[in-house]
């Protein structure tokens, strides 16, 4: 078991490490510019803007690193359905980084990204359901989204249903199965 839940931290602290936000080039010419441009737009209510404002502080490009700003402009996106905001606000949960360390609200943001698609989100969601984190331990959940994450490609999904399956009854498996075959992605505003 200890080992289970450690590779469970290593796989979301990997799929967790990617880049907070795609620089534009504009952006990696002149990151102060990149900057007004993201704030004036991001102010507006424009939610990629606003995405890719919490990306420049999270990444202190033309302004001081801040977390705690970064957290607010990936919450102002995420709350207007912006997909890779709410896979990236669910991961700042996860690790208690510019905001609390909450699984619920880890969980909560990482399954409105899953629930569109979105395919790192799909496992983790798998991953937080089968370890009981942000909600009651759900196999049948994780199981599902396992299952969508494999068919979308994700390294280790498939291990991780299989380890799901083994801990469940047939007809647990069975319902997860026909879940994930009736399961279809919301609109997506953004992709992934």
């Amino acid at each position: 078991m200890k080992t289970q839940t450690h590779l469970l931290q290593l796989l979301l602290a990997a799929l967790f490490s990617w880049s907070v936000a795609p620089e534009s080039a504009h952006a990696q010419k002149d990151p102060k510019e990149a900057f007004r441009i993201f704030r004036e737009a991001a102010e507006q209510g424009d939610a990629d803007a606003q995405f890719q404002l919490g990306g420049v502080y999270a990444k202190g490009r033309g302004v001081d690193r801040s977390d705690i700003e970064a957290s607010k402009w990936f919450r102002k996106a995420a709350s207007q359905g912006h997909t890779e905001a709410q896979f990236t606000l669910g991961g700042l949960h996860t690790k208690g980084r510019g905001v609390s360390k909450d699984d619920t609200a880890a969980l909560r943001w990482l399954t409105k990204a899953a629930n569109k698609g979105h395919t790192r989100a799909l496992f983790i969601v798998g991953a937080l359901h089968a370890k009981g984190r942000g909600a009651e331990r759900n196999l049948v959940q994780a199981h599902k989204f396992f299952s969508l994450a494999e068919k979308n490609g994700v390294k280790d999904a498939s291990r991780n249903r299989e380890l799901a399956a083994s801990k469940m009854t047939p007809d647990q498996v069975e319902e997860a199965q026909r879940l994930a075959r009736e399961w279809v992605p919301k609109n997506n505003s953004s992709s992934n």
